[in-house]
């Protein structure tokens, strides 16, 4: 018994990540890096303004200006769209003339990463603030952002910026969860657990009823669904109506018609395989329909959209189904049912519900790690922090569940009512996180997560015969690395580089670097200052004359550095190796709780032949 409650209880800690709809479909076309990256200080000015987005970006919404520190502002012209290299070759870019004319060119796949490129002008030295905004081009969603850069001045980094939902989007998506969850959730009670009252008229009318409850709540997702489409239209103009958007939600609304159509033949022909097949086929295609609108699944491939679907499926399922008994248990005396009768379908449901919120919990880390960059980025983001409330919620539900499974064991048990319409209670509130995470921008932003990349402008020149560049990174005082990479213009070469010296300010003379790999060669450097600082190259060649250069480099000022909160370590790895865990672990879980019940059964049956030679030897 101990054991089987550790087990329950573990299930429920692992299916914190409940409702991971909203997580799984959440992400916008939200910006993954910059060149110049926020807070870079540059030796020269940059040619061009690079934004990577995680998928494509609509250029006619896309306004991109530049502030110097006086406040003077340019709105930048000349955008281009160009596809990530993960995107494939061979598309081609889409360019438009300015900031406000239509897109031209050969059209560019809305589910893959691309970067908007601007040119700039010339820059003279000081400090500059971009303020960016743009529109999704699958589920037209707004982001916006700010970053600052210096050119040969040290600036403070803007931070993470975080486009907040609106409200009407919100609440659109928390109807449409809740609609779903009540379909399908109905769809379960009704197709699953009802059986466990044994046949009858009584259980007929019961099975209709919820049943009709179930196509209620299909034909509220397709009215919900309906909404949203005409409050992101208003966003974004009718256009989006000859993009993939619109075949999107064509698909999401062929499966709830679908849905609603099975549920209302199964309500009508009882045992219908064809009402079976429509309701099974309504429900997938309405789940996909959905994670294919937020877009989320597509960065991944089919392994992704396949873990949304689940998750959403399974999610939904679960509080839609505590949603219904939960009603049932309140008014079991109008849908014909005895109280005791609802205590079995209570009963009935912990097995379904443990199945749910295994598939929830495995497919919930597997997901998370596209949405959540750092544990700095879950605490200091509207939508980390949302996430965390959500899970505080189902953490809370799972506890409860846990109370009321206990008390159903016990003989004569007579109000599990209050605890269970506080669970439905609660997993609403979850479902209007999850609408605001649908709605919301991930926890993804560059500044929240540590990277190793070299910054994005380097010095680079032509010297003699030799083409260099120079990378100091990190671009701060203190331990840093200073790369340089050496390439002869004349072909073939006339004599290898045999060594390359670097001096730096500060050093007390120069330091031999180690070849990296062809052309390229690194030393370790400490450097006490921010400031301008003056680096010596000197690359040695056989039977030739040193050739020297000096370089005038901008370290970053201390008010630049940014330290993180608790950390700023990536968590994509961590998370999906901890799904691989929970699948593992869960897979363990489920086949010892086989191996239980069969050994249950033989132990049975044994009791049972052995009761038989019992009556049969007592026979006169």
């Amino acid at each position: 018994m101990v054991r089987r409650r550790a087990a329950l209880l573990g299930a429920v800690v692992l299916g914190v990540s409940l409702l991971g709809p909203a997580p799984a479909a959440s992400a916008h076309a939200y910006l993954t890096s910059t060149a110049p990256a926020d807070g870079d200080t540059l030796q020269q000015s940059p040619p061009q303004l690079r934004l990577a987005f995680s998928e494509s970006v609509q250029l006619a919404s896309t306004r991109i200006t530049v502030l110097d520190a006086a406040g003077a502002e340019q709105v930048l012209s000349g955008l281009r769209l160009v596809r990530s290299p993960a995107a494939g070759t061979g598309a081609g870019e889409a360019t438009r003339p300015d900031a406000q004319a239509p897109t031209t060119g050969g059209p560019v796949d809305s589910e893959h990463p691309v970067s908007v490129v601007a040119p700039l002008p010339s820059l003279a030295a000081g400090a500059y603030r971009v303020v960016w905004e743009t529109l999704s081009t699958d589920d037209l969603h707004r982001t916006a952002g700010v970053l600052a850069f210096g050119v040969r001045d040290a600036v403070v980094a803007a931070g993470p910026t975080e486009s907040v939902p609106e409200w009407p989007a919100v609440l659109g998506r928390w109807l449409l969860l809740g609609a779903l969850a009540l379909a399908f959730g109905g769809a379960l009670v009704a197709s699953v657990l009802l059986p466990a009252l044994g046949d009858g008229a009584r259980r007929v009318r019961v099975r209709r009823q919820l049943l009709r409850l179930a196509s209620a709540g299909a034909v509220a997702a397709l009215v919900a669904s309906f909404t949203l489409l005409v409050v992101e239209l208003g966003g974004s103009g009718a256009g989006a109506l000859t993009t993939a958007y619109a075949v999107k939600w064509a698909v999401r609304g062929v499966g709830l018609v679908a849905l609603v159509a099975g549920l209302r033949l199964g309500a009508s022909q009882r045992g219908s395989t064809v009402a079976r097949l429509l309701v099974l086929l309504g429900a997938t295609t309405a789940s996909v329909g959905t994670v294919l609108l937020g877009h989320a699944g597509l960065r991944g491939g089919a392994s992704w959209v396949a873990a949304s679907a689940l998750h959403l499926a399974s999610g939904a399922t679960w509080a839609g189904a505590v949603g219904v008994l939960a009603l049932l248990l309140v008014r079991h005396g109008s849908a014909g049912l005895e109280r005791e009768q609802v205590l079995c379908l209570l009963r009935a449901f912990r097995r379904p519900a443990g199945v749910l919120v295994t598939v929830v919990a495995v497919t919930g880390a597997y997901l998370a790690s596209d949405v959540v960059g750092s544990v700095d980025a879950a605490i200091l983001t509207a939508y980390g922090r949302a996430l965390l409330a959500k899970t505080a919620v189902v953490l809370v539900v799972g506890l409860l569940a846990l109370r009321t499974t206990r008390r159903l064991r016990r003989p004569g048990t007579r109000r599990p009512a209050p605890a269970v319409v506080v669970e439905a209670a609660a997993l609403a509130a979850v479902l209007g996180l999850a609408g605001f995470l649908a709605s919301g921008q991930p926890a993804v932003q560059p500044q929240l997560v540590a990277s190793s990349a070299a910054p994005s402008v380097l010095l680079d020149r032509t010297v003699g015969d030799l083409q260099e560049s120079v990378v100091i990174s990190p671009n701060r005082a203190g331990r840093t690395m200073v790369l340089v990479t050496v390439h002869d213009t004349r072909r073939p070469a006339p004599a290898p580089v045999r060594a390359v010296d670097v001096r730096v300010l500060g050093s007390a003379g120069p330091l031999a670097a180690t070849r990296v790999d062809e052309g390229r060669w690194s030393v370790p450097v400490d450097l006490a200052a921010s400031g301008t600082v003056p680096v010596e190259v000197r690359v040695r060649r056989t039977g030739m004359p040193d050739t020297v250069a000096s370089y005038a480099w901008t370290l970053a000022g201390p008010g630049d550095e940014r330290h993180p909160l608790v950390s700023s370590a990536p968590l994509s790895g961590p998370l999906r190796l901890a799904s691989a865990v929970l699948l593992l672990g869960a897979g363990l879980g489920w086949w010892l709780e086989l191996q239980r019940r069969r050994s249950r059964g033989r132990g049975s049956q044994s009791r049972a032949t052995r009761a038989a030679v019992g009556r049969r030897l007592t026979r006169p």
